[in-house]
């Protein structure tokens, strides 16, 4: 990553992948070049429904104009320069006014088209560029529902996987599914993770308390690793988790780890509260259901905490989030979708 150490802009295009993230390409572009100041960038899908990198820079005044266009592509798991475009036409001069290239290369205008050509297709700007400003095409005041949007979309991609027969609703299809409501943010590649991990196999009761804690429940090391290692194929070091030792008033945290015991300081308010709201789930094979779920969480501690306020959610479960009461507005998210194969 020394490409980042520099003065300047950055631009990246990571690829996911079984194991880590994999950065695909990096560039450069000083702070004072003419190329960052005139970049503008798009996602072009092409008609083999590929997709590739634009990059352009335009000029037009006095008579000129000019017009520089790169487009990137993947291969072999690598994005790389795949054709290069120039036009110039300056009218301030009566002969060979007009230039066309390709790749370097002088060409006419029907060569230049032609290869043009091939990049044509649906566009997403990405990052929009004219004289003197630069900003981002998308709409950034809304993350979650930009991200919500192109999940959205990529569920209709999925073809008849995700958009086939739905599955006939069960009290005991509605209950499998809304068991897995607390996972929380599970990565077994990510160790920030693994508390997520032991939240849940302690305050979904797998585990019981099997020692006394200093702070309320005490949990053994081994009873933990097992269950995690049952539950999530993760083979558990408490000692790389830094978690802390001794309960703190002015650092709380809601658990501790001393002496080969986990302990939970005595609360009722861990988690948030998840509000499972069942999109569809599609009858895939006969022995396959994928579901689709679009959770809502209410921080209930931090509410309790603030407001002081005796407030029973239970009583907004099934309410539209605009119906619960403005005291709890603040401390209400909706999460991206969730996808369930079972």
């Amino acid at each position: 990553m020394e490409h980042r150490n520099q003065n300047g802009y950055i631009e990246e295009v990571w690829g996911a992948s079984e194991s880590d993230p994999t950065l695909l390409w990096d560039a450069f572009y000083t702070i004072d070049s003419s190329t960052a100041s005139d970049l503008a960038v798009t996602l072009v899908k092409l008609k083999d429904n590929t997709t590739a990198i634009k990059h352009s820079s335009d000029m037009t005044g006095q008579g000129s104009e000019y017009s520089h266009n790169l487009f990137f592509t993947l291969h072999d798991k690598a994005i790389t320069l795949s054709d290069e475009f120039y036009y110039a036409l300056n009218n301030n001069i009566e002969e060979d006014n007009l230039f066309y290239g390709v790749n370097g290369d002088t060409v006419d205008q029907q060569t230049y088209e032609k290869a043009f050509d091939t990049y044509t297709g649906e566009e997403q700007p990405i990052i929009k560029s004219s004289i003197g400003t630069k900003e981002f095409a998308m709409d950034l005041s809304n993350p979650i529902s930009s991200l919500e949007n192109v999940i959205n979309t990529l569920t209709t991609d999925m073809g008849d996987f995700a958009n086939g027969k739905e599955a006939t609703m069960t009290p005991e299809l509605e209950q499998a599914i809304t068991d897995y409501s607390y996972f929380g943010n599970i990565d077994k590649r990510d160790a920030l993770t693994y508390e997520s991990m032991i939240a849940y196999v302690i305050l979904q009761k797998i585990v019981e308390s099997d020692a006394s804690g200093e702070y309320g429940s005490g949990y053994t090391e081994q009873t933990v690793k097992n269950a995690v290692k049952e539950y999530f194929n993760v083979d558990l070091d408490p000692n790389s988790l830094d978690l802390p030792s001794e309960f703190d008033l002015e650092n709380w945290n809601w658990m501790y780890y001393k002496d080969g015991i986990f302990q939970l300081a005595a609360s009722n308010f861990y988690e948030d509260v998840v509000i499972r709201n069942i999109k569809k789930v599609v009858q895939v094979s006969d022995d396959l259901l994928f579901a689709k779920v679009n959770d809502l969480n209410f921080d209930n501690m931090n509410h309790s905490f603030n407001t002081n306020l005796d407030f029973d959610y239970k009583l907004y479960i099934n309410k539209p989030i605009e119906q619960w009461p403005d005291h709890a507005q603040p401390y209400l998210k909706r999460e991206l979708p969730t996808y369930l194969l079972k």
